[in-house]
């Protein structure tokens, strides 16, 4: 029920967009082969829930700001489900 209350009612349409646009890209970083880690990363970056629910758990605004695939080589990506 946290969660839930956490995020807003409504968005900006710049954050709308923001996630458009990371669907199409995570869709098509997906597809290639090797993967690129760069890439998904990118587009597994999110503006309409995760910075409203990072604050719920401890650590994890510290954590997804500092685990990259520059830190962790392998990495594809790294989010709150």
């Amino acid at each position: 029920a946290k969660a839930r209350e956490a995020v807003p009612g409504a968005y900006t349409k710049e954050d709308a967009i923001f996630n458009l646009q990371r669907v199409a890209l995570l869709t098509t970083a997906l597809g290639q082969s090797p993967p690129n880690a760069e890439l998904i990363y990118d587009g597994m970056q999110d503006r309409l829930h995760q910075p409203y629910r990072q604050g719920l758990i401890p650590g994890l605004t510290e954590i997804l700001q500092s685990v990259t695939p520059d830190s962790h080589p392998g990495l594809l990506g790294i989010c709150l489900s």
